[in-house]
């Protein structure tokens, strides 16, 4: 599988990389494709894309986005941030995201042992 895709804009084809790609966004019978540079509106369905993206790389947070796992800055159960951009994530997708990511962290208690421990 090739590491990119193009997408026509008015008279040309334009390389879009997979890496590129910050988020997806659903409109209707199009989606807005959210580089790092450009947006890009394509007629599609999000439903479309889903199936194009790689799943080890993209993750569907909500109904309208889907995301790039390599771009997110942060995320909690209800909000995702990349630099400047906070998106939603549904409760339908939440479980989707947690097995998207690997997660490195053990208990509260775990977090303050390591804050508190011998760093001198």
């Amino acid at each position: 599988m090739h590491p990119f895709f193009f997408i026509r804009d008015r008279n040309k084809f334009i390389k879009i990389c997979f890496d590129e790609i910050m988020y997806v966004e659903a409109l209707d019978n199009y989606v807005c494709l959210v580089t790092e540079t450009n947006k890009y509106t394509v007629r599609s369905t999000i439903t479309q894309f889903e199936k194009v993206l790689p799943p080890h790389m993209f993750c569907r947070i909500h109904r309208s986005y889907i995301i790039s796992l390599y771009h997110i800055k942060a995320f909690n159960k209800s909000v995702v941030f990349f630099e400047e951009i906070k998106l939603p994530v549904s409760d339908q997708y939440k479980d989707d995201l947690l097995q998207s990511v690997l997660i490195l962290a053990g208990t509260e208690h775990d977090v303050v042992g390591i804050q508190q421990g011998e760093a001198n």
